[in-house]
């Protein structure tokens, strides 16, 4: 998995799953080592304070957790629209493929083989470069031979123009979905706002330490817990910000679909 911090990107060198448990366990672990540093201190102040500080300790709570619930819900939106983006775009290679038999052989053959070869390095090469939330040069250069390939042919009138018109149409809504792919590639959530987020952990957290509670496992229960909630909610939004990085990531599979369906013949025009 890797994860952008002010443009940079920075590998990490295990899986998802096992990076998500260590930051929930040391999480956890150093909120435990705080509390018991904090237990060492005289609790005589904070027996007199506990009305103040459950009153803060809730609207703190609250606050945080609406900023938490509309983050989850804006990163799953954008996990959902990067693939719903891959559906559309092979649904549209997939068409064009098909209209391309509407057009003499050998025009045929040459948009249908620039459309395989733009879906191959779309699953070869962008796929790999959106995992750093950026788009393959590659890539972008096959796309621009399947626009060459629709500029330099002159389609007769009749069914050949109706099928061109339409095959023009679908190439737009192509590169119309190519572009939301590749943002979608993109944090959106910027430094600042992890920055926020991650401070506004550690003052939650950090109001738990204030209430005095003699049963020190009773209080490390209740911190671990919050504590591992906390960690485990913003690794999900870290994983979600970025659905082409990771183990949890969209993947090719429907272009995949598309090309195995060329090589079967799926495309060829029936007699």
């Amino acid at each position: 998995m890797r994860t952008t911090i002010d443009g940079e990107v920075m590998p990490l060198a295990m899986s998802t799953v096992g990076f998500g448990v260590l930051v929930v366990a040391g999480t956890i672990g150093v909120s435990l080592v705080a509390m018991m540093l904090v237990r060492r201190l005289p609790r005589e102040r904070l027996v007199n304070s506990q009305d103040s500080v459950a009153v803060m300790f809730s609207a703190v709570g609250v606050l945080y957790t609406v900023l938490l619930a509309f983050l989850v819900v804006l990163v799953w939106e954008q996990f959902n629209g990067a693939q719903d983006s891959t559906e559309q775009e092979a649904t549209k290679i997939s068409n064009l493929l098909r209209d391309a038999n509407a057009f003499p052989g050998p025009v045929r053959n040459k948009l249908q083989g620039r459309l395989i070869t733009y879906t191959n390095s779309v699953i070869d090469d962008e796929w790999k470069t959106m995992a750093h939330g950026k788009s393959s040069p590659v890539t972008g250069a096959a796309y621009q031979r399947v626009w060459a390939g629709y500029y330099d042919y002159r389609p007769g009138s009749g069914q050949e123009g109706r099928f061109y018109d339409e095959s023009i149409g679908r190439l737009n809504d192509l590169g119309q979905a190519r572009r939301l792919r590749v943002i979608s590639s993109e944090s959106s959530i910027p430094s600042i706002m992890w920055f926020m987020l991650i401070i506004g952990g550690v003052v939650t957290i950090g109001y738990l330490y204030l209430f005095a509670i003699p049963d020190a496992l009773l209080q490390g229960a209740m911190i671990g817990s919050v504590a591992g909630l906390l960690a485990f909610i913003l690794f999900l939004i870290l994983a979600l910000d970025h659905p082409f990085a990771g183990d949890v990531k969209v993947t090719p599979v429907a272009y995949r679909d598309v090309v195995a369906l060329f090589d079967k013949g799926g495309y060829a025009r029936q007699p």
